[in-house]
């Protein structure tokens, strides 16, 4: 289980992609709620890492967790490209991106879900720490 900071399984931290803002701050929150629960038989430390988060608060991402603790950063695209991460071991990735798409008849412009590219998903998975043995999960093939 990725959630497990128990000894008996892989350690390492977590880098978790989903489409946007708002589900990065839903899934932050449920993974926050239910370390609090879990406590403490869990210690686990989900940090956002999405474009308009102030620069601190992206440089927690960053930061390793406390002793003990995992950390699982929730992320758009922002952090597909440019960005390795020290500590991630695991990378998920839900297999889905948000695209500028015009829309034929109205000609406006709106961000549509749409299946990521393969080259996108291998660019996803590259983004653990160099050095270290990643596994991938993929819930959908692209």
């Amino acid at each position: 289980h990725l959630l497990d900071t128990s000894s008996c399984g892989p350690q390492g931290d977590v880098l978790l992609f989903l489409t946007g803002q708002q589900e990065v701050d839903t899934a932050v929150s449920l993974l926050t709620d239910r370390a609090l629960a879990e406590r403490p038989r869990r210690r686990l430390l989900a940090l956002p890492l999405y474009g308009s988060l102030s620069h601190a608060a992206q440089m927690r991402a960053f930061a390793p967790p406390p002793p003990g603790a995992r950390k699982v950063i929730v992320a758009t695209s922002i952090a597909e490209t440019s960005v390795t991460i020290d500590g991630v071991v695991f990378v998920v990735d839900c297999g889905w991106t948000k695209q500028r798409q015009q829309n034929p008849s109205t000609l406006h412009e709106a961000l549509v879900v749409v299946p990521e590219s393969r080259a996108n998903a291998r660019q996803r998975a590259g983004r653990a720490g160099r050095g270290t043995h990643t596994h991938t999960a993929h819930p959908r093939a692209p």
